[in-house]
């Protein structure tokens, strides 16, 4: 059996495989040493995917933060209707999904210690297995799904990690690899689906001296972001740029995303705003009015509606007057399903515990929900991310 043959075996053992083998990462690191892989088709393929902007849920320790558009993008192909629910299992097996969004991926993490006396987060994450139909766990401490859910950027190995990898969601092969000369923390899709940022670090993002056992505060550490890596997958090119961390971060990690233009790249401020820079890594202003994080829908398809921040009960007012149209016994909206309705954080029971929560699709005035997956602890569970579908 030749190394090709094995590898193949192995990564398809994994997609069938409910637990994950202790040794699997191992074998998709050994995967890379073999060849760099070529694309399964031309970087022109992924542009043509017609995708837009992600909710992503900011992993780390602090409270949970979405990032989501101000304005949805039309796709090339009509968006999907139906409602996909997932109430009997927890974590997820079956699809989640409401209109134009779908889980696309979640995650769970864990504090483990680093033998430096500090401890960081390790990651676990699931994807959904377009030929399986249904959620698998992955080896990878880092995954960010494409919109359109074929494909997902993957960093392999602990946190920061020198192994960046292109996993069709179809077959669960890889299709590219990159050896990065500078670890990299997280990796995240462009709007347009044609580029990727990642945010090079010195050490674990996430890691933390902490000083009670109930992990409620923590002494400071140097904070280690190095720069930021801008891959171009049309333009096959690659570049690193240094960029200092922002001594008003909030956390150790300060990722870079990207903006809804796909040109320019933000960073969260201490307050609710962002920095913008362009790919170069000079600042080009802030965006502090609608900064379109902190767990906010933004504006609707047509619109004419602007969903309000987080917080029982959220809200949705008029654009143009300012007045409110709608209340919703939920937590958090995340993202605009169509004009009438929206998918957010629904809590349990009366709100008694506002981290028992679940995906929920809500009517703008209230009235009618949807419960889209079971309810858990937004502390210590699973934490989802949506993607357009």
């Amino acid at each position: 059996m030749n190394e090709d043959t094995m590898v193949k075996e192995a990564l398809r053992d994994w997609a069938q495989e409910a637990r994950v083998p202790a040794d699997l990462a191992d074998r998709a690191l050994r995967a890379r040493r073999r060849r760099r892989l070529g694309f399964a088709g031309s970087g022109a393929v992924l542009v043509a995917a017609a995708v837009t902007a992600v909710v992503t849920l900011l992993p780390g320790g602090s409270p949970e933060r979405t990032i989501v558009a101000e304005r949805p993008t039309a796709a090339a192909s009509p968006a999907p209707t139906t409602v996909h629910t997932d109430t009997e299992n927890d974590p997820p097996v079956d699809l989640i999904a409401a209109g134009p969004w779908a889980v696309g991926s979640y995650y769970s993490t864990e504090w483990v210690a680093t033998g430096r006396g500090t401890e960081t987060l390790r990651y676990t994450w699931s994807v959904y297995d377009q030929g399986e139909g249904r959620y698998v766990r992955t080896p990878y401490q880092w995954v960010d799904v494409l919109p359109g859910m074929n494909l997902a950027a993957v960093l392999v190995g602990d946190l920061p990690s020198r192994g960046l990898g292109l996993v069709d969601l179809k077959t669960m092969m890889f299709t590219r690899w990159w050896d990065l000369e500078d670890a990299a923390g997280s990796v995240f899709w462009s709007p347009d689906g044609s580029k990727l940022v990642l945010t090079t670090y010195s050490g674990p993002p996430d890691e933390k001296k902490w000083l009670d056992a109930d992990r409620t505060s923590a002494a400071g550490l140097p904070r280690s972001r190095t720069g930021f890596y801008v891959i171009d997958l049309n333009a096959e090119t690659r570049a690193w740029r240094p960029l200092p961390p922002d001594p008003d971060a909030l956390n150790g990690r300060d990722d870079l995303r990207w903006d809804d233009d796909s040109t320019r790249l933000w960073t969260a401020t201490g307050g609710r705003g962002r920095w913008l820079y362009d790919t170069e890594g000079v600042r080009v202003g802030s965006d502090e009015d609608h900064p379109r994080r902190m767990n906010e829908a933004g504006v609707s398809p047509n619109g004419r509606l602007r969903a309000g921040p987080a917080g029982l009960p959220t809200r949705v007012t008029d654009v143009g007057t300012g007045e409110v149209v709608g209340r919703q016994n939920m937590l958090q909206l995340w993202a605009w399903v169509d004009d009438d309705h929206l998918i957010g954080l629904g809590c349990a029971r009366d709100c008694d515990d506002e981290f028992d929560s679940a995906l929920v699709m809500v009517s703008v005035d209230g009235k009618e929900t949807v419960r889209l997956a079971s309810y858990r602890d937004s502390r210590t569970s699973w934490r989802p991310v949506l993607v357009r579908r």
